[in-house]
């Protein structure tokens, strides 16, 4: 600090305390740890019950009711138990997910093309270019 004023360095002083305290009181309050490992374990449920899926399609034998009752029960579990997405983060994960869409499918009808250039003309396509309607 040096070069500034004791009033400048009490101002920096202050402002580095209040941001300090301000995480410090979000970390507490979002508690990312607990939150992390939940949308990992649903992560790792999901997958586990696409695999059954994907292994009961792919056999060559049709399904039991057995079978089908049972990964019924197991989806309705899995799914009950997922975390939310609250409404303020819905729309922006949906434009962020539809964005990746978009994104795929330029990368697949332009393979030699930069990321970085299909990146910005999906943005100038997004913002000024076609439209829908």
């Amino acid at each position: 600090m040096v070069g500034l004023s004791p009033l400048g360095k009490k101002v920096v002083l202050g402002v580095f305390s209040s941001l300090i305290l301000f995480l410090s009181i979000a970390e507490l309050k979002v508690d990312w740890k607990q939150r992390s490992s939940l949308y990992r374990e649903a992560a790792k449920n999901v997958a586990g019950l696409k695999a059954k899926y994907r292994n009961v399609r792919n056999s060559s034998e049709h399904p039991s009711s057995e079978m089908i009752h049972e990964l019924a029960n197991q989806y309705d579990s899995i799914m009950a138990n997922l975390p939310g997405v609250s409404d303020l983060q819905f729309a922006k994960l949906k434009a962020y997910h539809l964005k990746k869409i978009k994104l795929s499918k330029m990368i697949d009808l332009n393979p030699g093309c930069p990321l970085w250039f299909l990146r910005i003309k999906l943005m100038w396509e997004g913002s000024c270019g076609k439209r829908k309607d």
